[in-house]
């Protein structure tokens, strides 16, 4: 069932979310059948269009499917003013219709099982390298994948957040990564993602970055 905000009359965060809802009620079931058949793309501009309407800068992403529960996560990539909206849209989203929703990336149980389309490249997550720091509660990484070298400035940013965002989850991204600097080159000592997933977990000693 769908939970409706109270709101002020005129409320623009508010009535974009409820529009949200709404819109996703009727598209939801299309959603369903695209990641159960393994073909996204054929929703993704719908969907695409219907995040964008609650903000342009909001992201979005699916899984599950094929006997794995669906998700879908809206988040503001870290940005807090757009804390606000995705509050109130993870507070109004729906129960009971066999979908869990989250409001920043969770962490995948095996990261190296996901490519991402970066720029003109397809990206394996299974060949990020990791060069660790560990300063305390902190850690500060150098991210490294082959075609770094070939990859525009925020193309090198997005594949280091969104590889970091799917071996932690968002939240411990912003509460436990510090600095962020892509790499040309493999980092000495480097591990892969589980690896830096278990040095954020266990605060294991590394060499310096």
């Amino acid at each position: 069932m769908l939970k409706f905000l109270r709101r002020e009359p005129g409320d623009p965060a508010a009535e974009a979310v409820a529009t949200f809802w709404r819109r996703w009620e009727r598209l939801r079931p299309a959603v369903t059948d695209a990641l159960e058949d393994g073909e996204v793309h054929l929703v993704e501009a719908r969907l695409a269009a219907a995040v964008a309407r609650m903000h342009p800068r909001l992201g979005w992403s699916l899984s599950g499917g094929r006997g794995e529960p669906c998700a879908l996560v809206i988040t503001g990539e870290g940005d807090v003013a757009l804390r606000e909206i995705t509050d109130a849209w993870l507070a109004a989203a729906p129960t009971g219709d066999g979908w869990t929703y989250h409001d920043a990336a969770q962490a995948m149980e095996n990261p190296a099982d996901f490519t991402l389309d970066v720029g003109e490249h397809r990206v394996a997550l299974a060949d990020v390298r990791i060069g660790a720091l560990v300063d305390g509660e902190i850690v500060h990484v150098a991210v490294h994948h082959p075609v770094m070298p070939w990859l525009s400035a925020g193309d090198r940013d997005a594949l280091s957040f969104v590889a970091l965002d799917t071996a932690l989850g968002e939240r411990v991204v912003e509460e436990r990564i510090g600095y962020v600097e892509p790499v040309d080159t493999e980092p000495p000592g480097a591990v892969d993602l589980l690896g830096l997933r278990a040095i954020v977990t266990c605060q294991e000693a590394v060499p310096t970055v």
